[in-house]
């Protein structure tokens, strides 16, 4: 596998790690939906991945 390849694959896990944790983050809100910090936490986080998911993969 090319170098290039390799970066990309580590940041998609490491993506998808975030993607877990705002699972997470989600059902802590769903408990406790006025905790404005963890809202805007999870806004915050949640554009930040999108933005580097479409970085990483290109559209078709």
């Amino acid at each position: 596998m090319r170098p290039e390849a390799r970066k990309t694959l580590a940041e998609l896990r490491a993506l998808s790690r975030f993607d877990d944790y705002m699972k997470i983050a989600r059902a802590e809100l769903a408990s406790d939906p006025g905790n404005a910090q963890l809202r805007a936490w999870i806004e915050t986080v949640d554009g930040l991945v999108t933005n580097e998911k479409a970085k990483l993969i290109p559209a078709a």
